[in-house]
């Protein structure tokens, strides 16, 4: 198929594709096969190029120069910490790395790949000249917390995100004059969408502001498409932002269940919120709900988007395939496809299906897994246990996600160690994403568990809200 940024140069370069920096689409396309070049030279065609940076449009031209060399971008999160990264780097025999800065510790044993991202004036590069790609094979890595608590690293190729892309339009279009505002992280797949979405609708993008301000950007840049995760939603709201001051037309909330309460205030505000359901073996969305006066009440159902097939197993779990997707989990060799006979992925999620006006509704009931969402991050509890119980001074340790307004669910820690809250602190600071790291420490002695059987995470769930205000945290 024609690069997607290649088909708007074609036809249209002085078209505005960012703003902050200015930028075409002619001079992206220009800076794209620039970097295109470099990759190429440096011999990474075929290979796995991790990327460390930040929400920058150096970082978009970086990934999509990768997909357009053959190099498959593999973004990681750029707090992850120097044991995490060379964990990952090791399980998944990864050689290359990009990174926008100098503050990280890479590996000692991996290559650290340099671009230059300034085009020479001279350099002479026939915009109008097609460019096509090969859609069907490995475009990116997504890395995932499964219910190993170990990440996983979900492949996909342009075709899955594109698909993706195309089912979003048909209830949240993207047009010309639209600016979508990249709120969230290009290592997430929702970040990821938000570029691809905009190329679809020929939009423009707009950077976060250095000060990562969010209100002051929605009206500064004006906005007119969002896609929040409920913590920036409730952040929003805290500081009295009113949408009635901006021209946003459309607002996609997702990674989290979603309070009621900031669904309304979008609602008493007039804009009309969009809540979805996805996850990132399918490219994002699966199903998407436009929420008004009359449905406001029923937040777990949304309409089943096209490219994708749902289908509800005999245990009550969804299934999922279609268009968009992925390829495989990577283990570093290869790509393996835990699908059905039919092809269908089991999301290890409870769902219903049910048909409403002749479209078909999926019913999302919670999740198999122990997994739970912080602020739109998933945590998987074993993973930072695991990293937790390897300080020799920390005997015991359960993580669990308590209901919270602000979260969604806070990471609370149940420990039995000798260390202060503030060594604590210093740890998970020092050996955890920002996400994971415990927002509470209490002792562990404070409830009843039992640790001769298995342990019941929802059992400890119930009296931590019984007696949560009850329970003294750590000192």
């Amino acid at each position: 198929m024609q690069s997607l940024v290649n088909q708007i140069a074609c036809n249209n370069p002085d078209k505005i594709f960012s703003i902050n920096p200015l930028c075409t689409y002619g001079e992206l396309e220009w800076k794209i096969r620039f970097v295109s070049q470099q990759l190429i030279q440096q011999h990474l065609t075929n290979q796995t190029l991790i990327v460390l940076a930040r929400n920058t449009i150096e970082h978009v031209i970086l990934a999509l120069a990768c997909i357009r060399s053959k190099v498959i971008y593999a973004p990681v999160n750029n707090s992850i910490s120097c044991s995490q990264l060379n964990e990952l780097v090791s399980k998944y025999k990864f050689n290359n790395i990009y990174a926008d800065n100098t503050n990280y510790s890479i590996p000692p044993k991996i290559k650290q790949v340099i671009i230059n991202f300034n085009p020479v004036l001279n350099l002479i590069i026939n915009k109008s000249e097609k460019v096509e790609i090969d859609d069907n094979i490995i475009a990116n890595l997504i890395f995932t917390s499964g219910s190993t608590g170990t990440p996983k690293a979900v492949a996909h190729c342009l075709k899955a995100h594109i698909a993706n892309a195309l089912g979003s339009q048909t209830n949240i279009p993207i047009s010309n004059n639209d600016r979508y505002l990249l709120t969230l992280p290009i290592f997430h797949i929702g970040g990821f969408a938000i570029v691809i979405k905009t190329l679809i609708g020929k939009g423009c993008i707009v950077f976060p502001s250095a000060n990562k301000d969010l209100a002051n950007d929605i009206i500064n840049y004006k906005i007119t498409h969002l896609s929040l995760v409920p913590t920036q939603l409730f952040r929003l709201f805290s500081q009295q932002f009113s949408f009635k001051n901006t021209i946003v037309k459309y607002i996609l909330i997702g990674g989290a269940s979603i309070p009621k309460d900031l669904l309304t205030e979008c609602l008493k505000q007039g804009v009309s919120p969009y809540i979805s359901y996805g996850l990132s073996e399918m490219a994002s969305q699966v199903c998407t709900k436009r929420i008004d006066e009359t449905n406001i009440n029923e937040l777990d159902t949304g309409t089943v988007l096209p490219f994708r097939n749902v289908k509800i197993s005999e245990h009550g779990e969804i299934l999922v395939k279609g268009e968009t997707l992925f390829l495989g989990y990577y283990d570093g060799q290869k790509l393996n496809l835990p699908t059905d006979e039919e092809g269908y992925f089991n999301t290890r999620d409870l769902g219903e299906l049910s048909t409403v006006h002749g479209s078909l509704c999926l019913k999302v009931q919670g999740r198999v897994d122990n997994q739970f969402i912080s602020g739109g991050e998933n945590i998987q509890p074993e993973e930072i246990e695991k990293i937790l119980l390897s300080n020799k001074l920390i005997q015991k340790c359960i993580i669990v996600g308590v209901p919270d307004k602000e979260w969604g669910n806070m990471v609370i820690a149940l420990i039995e160690t000798v260390l202060s809250k503030k060594q604590l602190y210093e740890f998970c600071k020092n050996n955890l994403l920002r996400h994971q790291v415990p927002k509470k420490f209490y002792p562990i002695n404070s409830l009843n568990i039992d640790f001769n059987f298995k342990i019941k995470r929802k059992e400890i769930l119930k009296q931590i809200l019984n007696l949560k205000d009850s329970i003294d945290e750590i000192s």
